[in-house]
């Protein structure tokens, strides 16, 4: 296709995934007609109610407060995910969203962490999370910390080392009601003036000769026609998929869940179980997740279809969270389609985002991190105001590489097991199939911990630490024999500082659920 100028971008299908899309592309694109078309009977997915960081980088070029869209979308403070019985059962482990820092070293304060855990007596993995991270005592607190504008993407607090100075970082996500969050969008950003919205049902997408969308019919009669289309249609993917026949690469022999069932559980102690971190569970045939917005716990089982029969997943889930509890409360069971990607998600005039491009599990909360990823590589790539085929290839290229990481970073939380007290588990643990890139990445972390800088693009060194870590994937020792025993000291002291500023943290923080209640965003 040659060169040319665009004027109309043509999305279909609404929910958090078109929203967002179309938000984003009427910020960054405004000299641009940006048209959602939308059915008013397809239900959303309805479960992606965790976030990571990245979420602020969307919703600070949106100029989105906390003050205004949490109250809207249930929306509550995230500062990390706990795993239960992921190893083996009885264990857990954190996965923080701060950065390991570095002090005046080309090594990051975890790499010295593992010297101390060689020498300790017994010896505690878990004595990471306390001795390199603040964000993991106010989860175990359920508190979080606040400044006199309210919190606010994250939170720096000042150590000094040796006469220097640094911040400390306190990054933290968000859970929120997926649903109203698309609608909140929807509310905002639909007009004249930003996105055109078009309630109706797509019934057909008419092809050119050369492959490429020419239009759009509707079940109303219209004839919609664009420069690009982007597909935010979820699992049915009716324009890369359906329209144009684009392969489909599975990764379903890396990550074998393949459904999962949900539930809307309300508080019994709203004090106690508003946490301020997502808690996943590993069971015999998956995990369950545990996800409390303002009003209610979203909580779910994800499993594979190979191990246990909907109704199975149903006991195993109503059994988890106590028969009498949820006796009287629905469930949806529903297939998370296809796990994998297309091989390419910009495919001549269309561009698919979202659920319509690929899926992977949502253990990582990544869903619609990829959605606002998605979207700002295409505002990137149009920013000129042309597309070719260098835009598709360059942006096919990132997605897919980002795709593969997460795939690769979700995959070492289950291959790394020591579990095969169940079928699922002992298949897990001998037949995953471990792709070349996260073997490589492997074997470097065999001799020693994840160490900057690094060329990832959505999960960094301190994330994998964390998870390794926890998964008891700890380096030889032979790389930690030679550390300069001066600069090891210097880390040691700042592990001491990071524990009495922990301390500290009890008397500058508050009540997760009181702050929400009372003085916090959520009203």
């Amino acid at each position: 296709m040659k060169d040319r100028k665009m004027q109309k971008i043509v999305i279909v299908g609404g929910g958090s995934s078109g929203w967002m899309t179309a938000a984003y592309l009427s910020r960054a694109l405004p000299g641009l007609q940006i048209i959602l078309v939308e059915s008013s009977d397809i239900p959303t997915i309805g479960v992606g109610e965790a976030t990571i960081t990245t979420i602020s980088g969307f919703l600070s070029f949106l100029d989105m407060k906390e003050k205004d869209w949490m109250p809207a979308c249930n929306g509550s403070y995230k500062y990390g995910i706990r795993f239960n019985d992921w190893f083996e059962v009885g264990e857990h482990y954190w996965h923080p969203f701060e950065t390991l820092p570095y002090l005046n070293s080309q090594r990051h304060v975890g790499q010295y962490w593992y010297l101390k855990y060689l020498n300790q007596k017994p010896r505690d993995r878990n004595s990471l999370y306390s001795d390199c991270f603040l964000g993991v005592t106010l989860n175990r607190e359920n508190r979080i910390l606040k400044t006199a504008d309210g919190p606010e993407f994250a939170h720096t607090y000042p150590l000094v080392d040796g006469g220097r100075q640094m911040q400390l970082r306190v990054p933290y996500a968000y859970h929120f009601d997926a649903g109203l969050f698309g609608d909140y969008l929807k509310k905002r950003f639909r007009g004249p003036d930003a996105v055109e919205q078009i309630v109706d049902d797509v019934t057909a997408v008419n092809l050119s000769e050369n492959g490429a969308i020419e239009s759009l019919d509707t079940k109303g009669g219209l004839r919609i026609e664009g420069d690009l289309y982007v597909d935010c249609t979820g699992f049915r993917s009716a324009l890369l998929d359906k329209a144009l026949k684009e392969p489909f690469d599975s990764y379903s022999d890396t990550l074998f869940v393949d459904r999962a069932i949900a539930m809307r559980v309300p508080y019994e102690d709203p004090e106690k179980e508003l946490r301020p971190y997502t808690t996943t569970t590993a069971k015999s045939s998956g995990w369950i997740w545990n996800i409390p917005v303002t009003e209610r716990i979203g909580t779910g089982y994800v499993y594979c279809s190979s191990f246990a029969s909907p109704d199975e997943a149903e006991r195993d889930l109503r059994a988890h969270l106590g028969e009498k509890r949820v006796e009287n409360l629905e469930s949806r069971n529903f297939d998370i389609g296809r796990v994998g990607k297309h091989r390419n998600t910009w495919v001549k005039n269309c561009v698919a985002i979202g659920l319509s491009s690929g899926f992977l599990e949502p253990i990582e909360s990544t869903s619609l991190h990829f959605v606002y990823a998605g979207a700002a590589k295409l505002a990137e790539a149009l920013a000129d105001g042309y597309y070719n085929a260098g835009s598709r290839a360059a942006y096919n290229s990132f997605i897919t590489r980002m795709m593969e990481e997460a795939r690769d970073f979700i995959a070492a939380h289950y291959a790394l097991t020591k579990r095969e007290d169940t079928p699922f588990w002992e298949e897990v643990k001998y037949h995953t199939r471990i792709p070349e890139s996260l073997a490589d990445y492997l074997d470097k972390a065999r001799r020693a911990l994840p160490n900057g800088p690094t060329n990832q693009v959505i999960f960094q060194e301190s994330s994998w630490v964390c998870v390794l870590v926890g998964m008891n994937f700890l380096p030889n020792t032979a790389a930690y024999a030679n550390i300069n025993q001066q600069e090891a000291a210097q880390q040691f002291r700042f592990m001491q500082q990071m524990q009495s500023l922990q301390t500290s943290l009890k008397e500058s923080s508050v009540s997760h659920y009181e702050y929400l209640k009372t003085t916090g965003a959520a009203g």
